[in-house]
């Protein structure tokens, strides 16, 4: 197990979810502006965390966030990033909390009912994986999830984080179309191998997965622990949406869902025709500001 330097131990949770907030950078774009605007406008009073090297000094307003300081080490590339949402450690400093929903600066909130999402009891739930049908074309969710807006049951990843055994025989229909590709098929079995002979080394699951951590709770996770739950891809788009804007919110019966992640990237005209009043008052009064 690699160790955060912090020392933490381990407690009973006692409140039901935390906001969790990975920070690189020391200034503001639009989009980190929107992500805030509607973080305190949607959550106002829940507990609200930034993650961030001990050496990084935000320009902007951080106030209402109590800061857990890491070593830089963890924010220099998308591997590191990777290797500490897969330590136990991590998850350990918030054993006060059953939840986090970890939140990056390019997702958007719409409502929020956090809450109901945390009462489902799901371990891991983020914006779903699309496929296009073969002979519609049409986009479908076909697995969980996207983990730039996601909600995790800390107990959940800790116990998976404590495995060494995995099986190598699908426990989902979504993972059997996974790992039914030769590609992802080889993968598994690497995976499960390697972590099998982690047995008393340093590292655990962080040493032995080599792909993106979403990857890992989406599709491994189940593997390791056959209780941990996820929900249907379908249910999960009410949760989150990352690709296919239109399209998904059409199978949601025309429901924005709870926020969306990456919306700058893939569908940023039809996020900000819906955008709240209130965000978008905040991103244009920032961004005013900043002109002056």
């Amino acid at each position: 197990m690699e160790n955060l330097g912090l020392g933490r131990s381990r407690t009973m949770a006692t409140q039901p979810v935390a906001v969790v907030l990975p920070l690189h950078q020391e200034t503001l774009d639009r989009q980190g502006t929107i992500a805030l605007a509607s973080l305190r406008h949607h959550l106002p009073t829940t507990p609200r965390y930034l993650v961030a090297p001990d050496t990084l000094r935000p320009t902007f307003d951080v106030a209402d966030f109590r800061r857990i300081d890491l070593d830089p080490s963890w924010f220099v590339s998308r591997d590191s990033y990777n290797r500490l949402m897969l330590t136990p450690d991590f998850y350990r400093l918030f054993a006060d909390f059953e939840h986090v929903l970890i939140y990056q600066l390019d997702c958007v909130l719409f409502r929020s009912d956090l809450m109901s999402w945390c009462e489902r009891g799901y371990s891991y739930l983020g914006a779903p994986w699309l496929s296009r049908r073969r002979i519609s074309r049409k986009l479908y969710p076909k697995a969980v999830g996207n983990g730039g807006l996601s909600l995790r049951r800390v107990q959940d990843c800790l116990t998976v984080l404590a495995q060494r055994d995995c099986a190598v025989w699908p426990r989902s229909q979504a993972a059997w179309r996974h790992f039914l590709r030769y590609k992802h098929a080889r993968r598994l079995l690497r995976f499960a191998s390697n972590l099998r002979s982690s047995t008393g080394m340093e590292g655990g699951v962080a040493a032995c997965f080599h792909w993106a951590e979403d990857m890992f709770w989406g599709y491994y996770a189940p593997q390791l622990w056959a209780e941990f739950r996820l929900p249907k891809p379908l249910e999960a788009v009410d949760f989150a949406i990352e690709h296919g804007a239109s399209e998904m919110v059409a199978f949601n019966g025309g429901r924005l869902p709870f926020g969306a992640h990456a919306w700058a990237l893939h569908d940023p005209e039809f996020w900000q025709e819906h955008f709240p009043e209130s965000v978008s008052t905040a991103v244009w009064s920032t961004l005013d500001a900043k002109s002056d």
